[in-house]
C-alpha cells in the first residue's frame, strides 16, 4: 500500500486534496471477507479474485466498519453522578430525528482513549449513523474485565500493539484493551479514610468529596455494617455465601492484566454471590472490583484476553464519530476505532453543492460566519453552451471570440463582487464593519471554499462511481479523477476490482437485453452496419426510449 498521506494535490488553479488519514488496506478487506463469507469465497483463494468476487455481486460489508444496534456505549459522568449507558441505535436515531427533543445527544460526555498512553478522557459525539446490514460477531473477554461486544469483522480494536480486527487475525487468547486504573486519585482515597477515622459519617463524607455514599464505604467502612438482602434474614437461616467465598478463595495480587496491587476483594465472575466455584471467583483490587461492577469513570485503559468470538448473525450495524482528535470511543468496556479515509479538500462552492448530494459522509467545512474567505474564485478554462439533450449539462465549446468576451465580462463581475466584500466585511482591525455572515451573501458560488471529508471504502466508491462518469460535471469530475488515482495507490486491488465490475460496467434493462440478443444474431454475420440500422429501427419504433437506445450505440460503438 502506496503512502499517500501529507500531499495536496493541485485541482484546477486554488484548489486540491489532500489525503489527512486512512485505516485498512487491501489485505484488511480481503481478511475480512474470509471472516464473514467463510466457505462460500474458499473456491477464490487469490486476494484479486476475491476482490473481483466481492466488487461483481455487491458484497459492501467488508469495505464498512461498525458495531450492533444493541451495542451500549458508557457516558464518562462528573464525579459523583451514575454512569449511564446508551446504544448505538439510541445515538443514531437521536442524531436522525434531532431537534431539541434529542439535543441531549450533542451534549452527552463518552469516553475516549490515547491509543499511545492508554489514558481516558471524555469527548462528546459527532454524529453517529445507520450504515446497513452487516455479518456481525460476538468477542468476549475473559474475568476479571469480562465484556461482550458485537462488531463487523473488520472493526479496529485497540490492543497493546495498536488497533486490530478480526480479519486481521484478532482471536481467542489476544489480549484487548479495557477500562482500568481508577476514578479517585491516591490523595482522594486519603481524605476518606483520613475524614472517617476523625468519626465523619458515610454521608458527609461522601457529600463533602463529591462521591456515593456506597464508594465511601469501599475505602473505609463504617462500624455498622451494611445491611445486604442475606444479613436481613434471621440468624441460622441461611450461610453468608461472601464467608464461603473467603474461605476458598485467597487473596494475594490483583487478578486484572497489569495492575500488580493487593487484591482486597473477591469477585463472582457471574455476579451470582451463590457460585462459590473457584473458577468463578476472581481476587482483584477495590479499583477494578469497582469498574468490573460499574464500568465507573476510569483514567487508563487495561489489558484482558478474548475469551470466544462468535458468529452472531446478521444485524442493522451502526457507526459514531466522537470530536476528539483520537478517533476512539468505548464500547461494552472495549475500546474500538471510527473507521474512515479523512481527506482535506478546497473547492468552488458549486462544486461543493453537488458534492454534498452524498449524505454518507462526514463534513466539517469552513464557516464564512467566523472566517474572513480569501479573494479566490473559479474560472472555467472553456465555456459551453446549454446541451440540447441534457437539461443540467454543457453542449459545444463557444467560439473563440465569445470565450474571451465571457471570460472578460466574469471576471470584471466578481472581481467587483469581492473588492465590495473586502471593503464591507468586519475584520479584527475594524469590527464596526458589516457582520462576516451578512458581507458573504454577495459572493458568488466559484468562490472556494474548504472542507475535511470522511467516509469509508464502499461509499467513497459509490461517490467515484457517479463523478467520475463522462456525463458528470467536469468541475466535479476533476476532483473524483484525482481521489481516483489516490485510492488505486491506497487500495490497488480493490480498485481493479472497482474499474472492472463497476466503474466500466454497464447494466443493461430487460427491453435492453432483448434487444442485445436480436444484435447477437446479426453479429454473427459480422454485419456492424446491420446493427446499427436495428439499433436506429428500435429507437425509431420505441422499442427502448432514446436514453437506452443511445446507452446500447454508446456500448456497442455504432
Amino acid at each position: 500500500m502506496a503512502d499517500i498521506k501529507g500531499r495536496e494535490i493541485k485541482v484546477h488553479e486554488h484548489g486540491f486534496v489532500r489525503v489527512v488519514d486512512t485505516m485498512g488496506d487491501d489485505a484488511a478487506i480481503v481478511q475480512a471477507a474470509r471472516v464473514s463469507y467463510g466457505e462460500g469465497t474458499k473456491t477464490v483463494n487469490e486476494d484479486a479474485g476475491l476482490l473481483n468476487y466481492l466488487m461483481k455481486h455487491k458484497h459492501s460489508s467488508p469495505f464498512e466498519m461498525c458495531l450492533s444496534g444493541g451495542t451500549r456505549v458508557p457516558t464518562a459522568p462528573c464525579a459523583g453522578a451514575a454512569v449511564k449507558f446508551y446504544t448505538m441505535k439510541q445515538l443514531a436515531d437521536a442524531f436522525a430525528e434531532g431537534g431539541k427533543r434529542n439535543a441531549w445527544v450533542k451534549l452527552v460526555n463518552i469516553r475516549t482513549v490515547n491509543p499511545s498512553t492508554g489514558v481516558v478522557t471524555a469527548t462528546k459525539i459527532k454524529r453517529a449513523w445507520k450504515t446497513g446490514e452487516r455479518a456481525v460477531y460476538r468477542v468476549t473477554t475473559s474475568a476479571p474485565v469480562k465484556r461482550s461486544v458485537v462488531l463487523t469483522a473488520n472493526h479496529p480494536i485497540l490492543t497493546p500493539e495498536g488497533f486490530k480486527s478480526l480479519d486481521e487475525g484478532l482471536a481467542a487468547g489476544d489480549v484487548v484493551m479495557a477500562n482500568g486504573i481508577p476514578a479517585l486519585q491516591d490523595d482522594v482515597v486519603s481524605e476518606i479514610k483520613r475524614r472517617r477515622a476523625a468519626g465523619q459519617p458515610l454521608t458527609t463524607v461522601a457529600s463533602a468529596l463529591g462521591v456515593s455514599a456506597s464508594v465511601v464505604y469501599k475505602y473505609a467502612g463504617g462500624r455498622v455494617p451494611r445491611m445486604t438482602g442475606f444479613l436481613k434474614k434471621p440468624t441460622g437461616a441461611h450461610v453468608d455465601p461472601r464467608s464461603i467465598a473467603r474461605r476458598r478463595k485467597a487473596l494475594g495480587v490483583c487478578e486484572a492484566i497489569g495492575c500488580g496491587a493487593p487484591a482486597t476483594d473477591r469477585h463472582h465472575i457471574d455476579e451470582d454471590p451463590h457460585n462459590n466455584a473457584l473458577d468463578n471467583l476472581s481476587a482483584l483490587c477495590a479499583k477494578h472490583h469497582r469498574h468490573v461492577h460499574t464500568m465507573s469513570v476510569l483514567e487508563k485503559a487495561v489489558q484482558t484476553t478474548i475469551e470466544s468470538v462468535e458468529y452472531v448473525g446478521v444485524e442493522d450495524v451502526y457507526d459514531l464519530e466522537v470530536w476528539d482528535d483520537n478517533h476512539t470511543f468505548v464500547a461494552e468496556g472495549v475500546v474500538v476505532h471510527n473507521c474512515e479515509i479523512k481527506m482535506h479538500v478546497k473547492l468552488p462552492i458549486f462544486v461543493a453543492r453537488q458534492w454534498i448530494r452524498h449524505r454518507t459522509a462526514n463534513v466539517n467545512e469552513v464557516s464564512g460566519r467566523y472566517s474572513v474567505l480569501p479573494s479566490e474564485f473559479y474560472t472555467p478554462d472553456t465555456w459551453h453552451t446549454q446541451a440540447k439533450d441534457n437539461k443540467q449539462g454543457s453542449g459545444e465549446a463557444l467560439d473563440a471570440e465569445a470565450q474571451g468576451h465571457v471570460t472578460d465580462a466574469y471576471t470584471m463581475a466578481v472581481e467587483d463582487v469581492f473588492e465590495w466584500y473586502e471593503s464591507t466585511v468586519a475584520k479584527d482591525d475594524r469590527p464596526y464593519m458589516v457582520a462576516r455572515e451578512q458581507a458573504r451573501i454577495v459572493l458568488p458560488l466559484s468562490t472556494y471554499t474548504e472542507w475535511y471529508w470522511k467516509i469509508d471504502l464502499s461509499n467513497l466508491l459509490h461517490f467515484l462511481r457517479l463523478r467520475s462518469d463522462p456525463h458528470a460535471q467536469a468541475e466535479i469530475r476533476a476532483y473524483a479523477d484525482v481521489i481516483g488515482g489516490l485510492v488505486q495507490k491506497w487500495v490497488p486491488l480493490s480498485w481493479e476490482a472497482f474499474e472492472e465490475y463497476v466503474l466500466h460496467a454497464r447494466t443493461l434493462s430487460r427491453a435492453q437485453l432483448v434487444v442485445l440478443n436480436d444484435m447477437l444474431a446479426l453479429l454473427e454475420g459480422n454485419n456492424v452496419d446491420t446493427v446499427a440500422g436495428l439499433l436506429e429501427e428500435v429507437e425509431r419504433d420505441k422499442i427502448l426510449d432514446k436514453r437506452e437506445a443511445k446507452e446500447m450505440k454508446e456500448i456497442f460503438g455504432v
